[in-house]
């Protein structure tokens, strides 16, 4: 993320996402589309943003479980960093049972 710069980075993340959408292979829920979002939803989560970065995160495990994509080790990488962000997410809001669990 663009050293510390996050509306910054917000901005150059969407007009990546947007540049991938022009590949016919990069359709929601394709690796880099996944990597783009996970990159945005911690941009998120530092700006205080939670609920915006609920419902990304939402979007992001939802679109993840429709496709089967493999990519060396990192599909067993993403259950457990999606599970921590909702984690954080949740400890930052202040729900610390939701957080633990």
């Amino acid at each position: 993320v663009i050293q510390g710069c996050l509306p910054e980075a917000e901005r150059l993340l969407d007009q990546a996402l947007a540049a991938n959408a022009c590949f016919r292979t990069a359709k929601e829920g394709s690796t880099n589309w996944r990597r783009l979002q996970i990159n945005r939803l911690f941009v998120l989560i530092e700006r205080g943003r939670f609920a915006e970065a609920d419902a990304l995160l939402d979007q992001i495990v939802e679109k993840s479980r429709r496709r089967t994509i493999q990519v060396g080790a990192e599909n067993a990488l993403v259950a457990p960093l999606l599970a921590s962000y909702r984690g954080l997410i949740a400890h930052l809001h202040g729900r610390l049972d939701d957080a633990e669990a």
